[in-house]
């Protein structure tokens, strides 16, 4: 008799935990004065970096890997969205060369996580 799966919390899973990072950093960098010249666009870099762990938990808490699958495909639309506005963000002087730097290469690491998130579910359809 086949044992049943132990559920791993999705705090525990490095995926959510570097998303919850990358969030939290770019909230850092959006509470800068350089942002005040920029509202919409701190608002939105802002909300789109907190989609990608809250779509990450909400997809774990779905009932069936199809639609926990789904979540991640969003999760990683709001990652595209923050690495375009943190491109805007630099070209408008809202953050530095240096913290451009630090965000993209946590946005990567989160890109690649979410990848292997993605390959392992679908493997799982088929």
């Amino acid at each position: 008799m086949d044992k049943p799966q132990r559920r791993i919390a999705y705090t525990d899973l490095n995926v959510w935990k570097r998303a919850t990072e990358f969030s939290a950093q770019v909230s850092r960098v959006t509470e800068s004065a350089a942002f005040s010249r920029s509202p919409e666009l701190r608002g939105q870099l802002y909300r789109s970096a907190l989609s990608i762990p809250s779509n990450i938990a909400e997809g774990e808490g779905q009932g069936t890997n199809r639609a926990t699958l789904k979540f991640y495909f969003i999760a990683r639309g709001s990652l595209y969205e923050a690495r375009t506005q943190l491109l805007e963000s630099l070209n408008k002087n809202c953050i530095s060369q240096h913290q451009y730097g630090e965000l993209s290469s946590l946005a990567d690491d989160v890109t690649r996580l979410i990848a292997g998130v993605i390959r392992a579910r679908r493997a799982r359809e088929k």
